[in-house]
């Protein structure tokens, strides 16, 4: 089957971002179950600003065809296929490159768009809207859905969830959609799917440590979350030797500014975000079935360092953008009514919360309503991730 033609409008194209991660592999190929995944006959179209003419793109262009472009609203008229790639964050001007694009989209048009589909909900109601006038198949995420899990576990199907805590890092908005779009697809695995939210609480700070020692999340799930990673900082960083991090209070002296949001749902379940930077360097989860099973996991994200710390070797390829990948080819070669990866329910959903919770974090400790079972949705198909 030949591959289908993709277009690619991309904010930026700088070396290990989003943009050159995704162009290479839909250009190049990539490794997948342990074969090549050759991409001949796919033409690549790259959308990209004036100053993105670096010498990698003049490189890209000799060697594999990769054709450019500098008028980024031709590309989205012309396009059948496209991924949108804004840079890495959630903001108003990310929400105006989305939009610029979606309304001139052509009809009938499939779209992806590469992190969260818009930074609050209604924002990205008006997005569905837009895409529903012209029939475009939308839909949004990242790699969370389909990375390696470190163990390959699961949420089992219609299981009855009692909680679930996920340690995220990054930049303020960043982090908190990075913890989402990787914990969303456990949730919904859940009895009755995602039942909607009832309120998003933020606390920052010695908050964060007060309602831990209140319990109003589990130290059981933060420790399990923890304990599944494999960067964790403090003596183990430094001395090469395991520690308990959170038993010995590590977790309260490394984190740098600490957040919590407290999300309460409204079939019960309670999951708690923790943005920890300083304490662990990748992200992991860990949720507890009503019959007291555990399951918790680390997303794999293999580092990207400057070749230097990597004593002169070559860069690592980032494997978790394959994942993805794949997917959005699976997506693409099978024509399904939805994009794999990011599906629009959840894709609104994320919008939801990271809306939600950028209020609970102007007003913390107060509890902001959420839109109840307005944010409700079912998932039935099977997990994307990689386990192999």
């Amino acid at each position: 089957m030949k591959p289908v033609d993709l277009t690619v409008i991309a904010q930026s194209f700088e070396r290990r971002s989003a943009a050159q991660h995704l162009v290479d592999r839909f250009l190049i190929g990539y490794p997948r179950e342990g074969r090549w995944v050759d991409p001949a006959g796919r033409r690549v179209i790259l959308s990209a600003p004036e100053e993105a003419a670096t010498d990698d793109l003049r490189q890209r262009r000799v060697d594999f065809q990769l054709e450019t472009t500098r008028d980024a609203q031709g590309a989205a008229t012309a396009a059948a296929t496209i991924l949108l790639v804004p840079v890495d964050g959630v903001s108003v001007e990310r929400d105006r490159f989305v939009r610029e694009a979606l309304e001139v989209t052509r009809t009938g048009a499939r779209v992806f768009v590469h992190g969260p589909l818009a930074s609050d909900r209604s924002t990205a109601e008006e997005f569905t809207r837009l895409a529903d006038f012209r029939s475009v198949k939308l839909g949004a995420g990242s790699y969370f859905s389909s990375t390696l899990r470190l163990p390959a576990v699961d949420v089992p199907r219609d299981a009855e969830l009692r909680e679930a805590v996920i340690v995220t890092t990054g930049a303020p908005g960043w982090a908190e959609f990075r913890a989402l779009d990787a914990l969303l697809p456990l949730l919904e695995r859940r009895r009755g799917g995602e039942a909607g939210v009832e309120s998003v609480r933020a606390l920052a700070g010695d908050a964060v440590w007060r309602a831990q020692s209140d319990r109003e999340w589990s130290r059981e799930l933060v420790g399990a979350a923890i304990s599944r990673s494999s960067t964790p900082h403090g003596a183990s960083q430094t001395e090469s030797r395991p520690q308990n991090l959170l038993g010995l209070g590590e977790v309260r002296r490394l984190a740098k500014d600490p957040l919590a949001y407290v999300i309460d749902h409204v079939d019960g379940v309670r999951s708690t975000v923790l943005v920890l930077n300083g304490v662990i360097g990748e992200l992991n989860v860990a949720v507890k079935t009503s019959s007291g099973e555990l399951v918790s996991t680390q997303f794999f994200e293999q580092p990207s360092k400057e070749a230097d710390e990597w004593d002169g070797r070559t860069i690592p390829m980032e494997h978790q953008w394959s994942s993805l990948a794949a997917n959005l080819d699976d997506s693409l070669q099978t024509d399904q009514a939805e994009w794999l990866p990011g599906p629009r329910d959840r894709a609104l959903a994320t919008a939801t919360l990271l809306g939600l919770m950028k209020e609970a974090r102007s007003q913390l400790a107060f509890a902001v309503k959420g839109p109840g079972e307005v944010m409700a949705y079912t998932n039935h198909r099977p997990s994307l991730f990689e386990r192999s």
